[in-house]
């Protein structure tokens, strides 16, 4: 029950008080956060802020529950195993950079305090959220909120983007070439809103809001293709390749009609909308020619590598050897830190959630499991062009991923609330 009636007044029960208070907080923070370019010039400090409000309903929660994390889950246990390995690495670091001196105008809070403090708070600044959720389980209406606080948000978080950017015309950005549009940061978050709309277009029964975050999806789709981040472009392909292949037969005949007639309608409309404008070369070549083969990022990666002494491999340069920057892959950057041992406790979390989830979406093949396949596919994905766990845009969509696919697989998932 969700309600009791008490002296003739009608009241919620506390339990059901703390799930939507936390189901709302969240979706509060998913409104800020796709604006954080405005939002840390208001509140530098509101992804800390509401760290802590949702550590307080993790308490909450767990004193309810009369639970503990550590009897969790597997993906918990390595959460937690990790934090204690960066608590041990932040104590024996050497403080050696590996890159020189560290850009202490990479962040607002390099300014002040020491870099192994910065790490460690990129590390658990969202973990609160993800152990929440954990222990509180989604329903299916609580997931579809989700999604559509993300998916709605992504829009207005880009024309805002580019309102900051002060273009005399929106369809001038075309003209940039990528110039400014943070193609390794920004445009890489967009990409969950993307699958999440994605998903929202199967499972929805109104027509008009299922084909409206269907144009969410083409909307998305073409500024990535603008920002000429590859990288994202190939990721939304995936979601595309992987819901089209892995849906049920139910929804693949009309997605792959609907898909036929947005590339043909495409093919006419987006020339006209384009002719008084110039297409920047740099989004033609990368798009539509060989050079969309050629990158520098191996050789970065490389570099990365070679730095490192054969002991680092092992116990790595120390937490903070590289804070800012570096060989662009999350993988190569951690086994910097920490060695190859603390780089796999750190993306074990993600990948045996992810080898479950396939598992489990091969026997239910269901939007909502394909969703969560491709939510935890994003962390481990980006993690190869950059350092998603760390970056403004993307951090809290990678913890999200996980901490959805750890609420959806609780017993409250089947309940459609």
């Amino acid at each position: 029950m969700m309600l009791r009636i008490e002296k003739g007044v009608l009241f919620y029960q506390k339990g059901e008080v703390i799930r939507k208070a936390g189901l709302f907080l969240l979706c509060t923070l998913l409104i800020m956060q796709p604006l954080h370019f405005s939002m840390v010039k208001v509140l530098v400090y509101y992804r800390e802020m509401y760290a802590a409000m949702f550590a307080v309903l993790l308490c909450i929660e767990l004193l309810s529950k009369r639970k503990s994390l550590l009897s969790m889950r597997h993906e918990v246990f390595f959460l937690l195993l990790f934090l204690f390995v960066l608590i041990v690495a932040a104590l024996v670091d050497p403080c050696i950079p590996l890159y020189g001196a560290v850009n202490n105008q990479a962040s607002e809070h390099l300014t002040s305090i020491d870099p192994r403090i910065y790490i460690l708070r990129n590390a658990i600044i969202y973990l609160p959220v993800l152990f929440y959720l954990s222990v509180r389980g989604f329903s299916k209406h609580d997931l579809k909120v989700v999604m559509m606080a993300c998916a709605l948000m992504a829009p207005i978080s880009i024309l805002h983007f580019l309102s900051s950017l002060k273009l005399a015309d929106v369809l001038m950005v075309i003209e940039l070439g990528g110039a400014g549009l943070q193609y390794n940061s920004y445009a890489p978050y967009l990409t969950y809103p993307f699958a999440a709309s994605l998903c929202l277009f199967f499972v929805l029964k109104n027509k008009i809001i299922k084909y409206a975050f269907g144009l969410n999806c083409v909307f998305i789709f073409l500024y990535l293709i603008i920002t000429t981040s590859r990288q994202s472009v190939l990721f939304a392909v995936i979601c595309l390749i992987g819901f089209s292949i892995f849906v049920s037969s139910k929804y693949r005949a009309r997605f792959l009609l609907v898909m036929g007639i947005i590339a043909v309608a495409g093919a006419f409309l987006v020339p006209l909308f384009l002719a008084n404008y110039n297409v920047d070369a740099v989004i033609l070549s990368k798009f539509g020619s060989t050079e969309a083969f050629e990158t520098s990022r191996f050789s970065i990666m490389r570099t990365g590598l070679n730095v490192m002494n054969p002991i680092d491999y092992v116990t790595g340069a120390g937490l903070s050897s590289v804070v800012t920057s570096g060989p662009h892959n999350d993988y190569i950057r951690w086994t910097q830190r920490i060695g190859v041992f603390g780089m796999i406790i750190g993306f074990s979390p993600f990948l045996l959630a992810f080898i479950k989830a396939l598992k489990l979406s091969s026997k239910k093949s269901s939007p909502y499991m394909i969703f969560l396949v491709v939510a935890i596919f994003y962390t481990l994905y980006h993690s190869l062009f950059g350092y998603p766990r760390e970056d403004a845009y993307q951090s809290l969509y990678c913890f999200l991923g996980l901490a959805s696919w750890l609420a959806c697989t609780q017993p409250s998932f089947a309940e459609d609330r």
